[in-house]
Formats: structure tokens, sequence, C-alpha cells
């Protein structure tokens, strides 16, 4: 099948061991005048890095802008109904006590979801009485 003269020589060129550079070597016509091609290379990286800078900065523009109409929420003392960290930040009743006055029914609350909401009428109220 093999050819034994061209086996023994295809064994004899894989056991030669041959080196290859790790890196490429080095132009044979290096660049004459270097001081030209840094100043080239320091404008253009400048530059490139000056639009680089102006796209981040409307980006981030636009971030905020995004960001501020997600956040536009109805101020405390407008909403009609209140979390207990509403209701304490609006009363300057701590969240335990108002959770003390809902267990003994002086201060009405539903549950939505895992919180209490407090209606403002009867946070008014329920301050008024203290």
């Amino acid at each position: 099948m093999y050819d034994e003269e061209e086996l023994r020589a295809f064994k004899a060129a894989q056991e030669t061991k041959t080196y290859k550079p790790a890196v490429d070597p080095t132009p044979t016509n290096p660049v004459s005048n270097e001081a030209a091609l840094s100043k080239f290379v320091e404008g253009t990286q400048q530059l490139h890095l000056q639009e680089g800078l102006d796209q981040l900065a409307e980006v981030l523009k636009a971030i905020r802008e995004e960001l501020e109409v997600d956040r536009l929420t109805v101020p405390i003392h407008h909403k009609l109904t209140l979390s207990l960290v509403e209701a304490s930040a609006l009363s300057g009743i701590s969240r335990q006590r108002l959770r003390a006055a809902i267990k003994d029914g002086t201060l009405t609350a539903q549950i939505i979801g895992r919180g209490y909401r407090v209606k403002r009428t009867d946070l008014e109220d329920y301050v008024d009485s203290l």
C-alpha cells in the first residue's frame, strides 16, 4: 500500500524539530519617519477618542431621558393610597407603630401583594385621633 522508502522519509520529517517564532518578524522596510507616523497615529487616536466620547455622551443623555420618563410618579401628597413606607414618611409615625395600629384595628388597611396599602383619608383620621 505505502512505499517503504516514502514511509521512512515521512517519519524522519516528523521527528525533525522545527522552530516557529511566536511573533511576526519585523518588516523588511521600516518606516523612515517614525516621528511623523507617531503624530499621525496620536492625532487619529485623539480624533477617534473624541468621536467615541461624543457618541457615549449622546447615549448617556438618551438613557437619562428614558429614566426620567420612567420616574414620572405621583408625589406622596397626591396619592390616594399609601404604602407603609410612604405613610410613615408623610405622617412621621414609624412603620412599626402603623403596623401595630393596623393589627389593633385603629387604622384600616388592605394587604395588596406583600404589603399594606392605607387610604390617605384613613391615615389622616388616625393621625387626628392621636
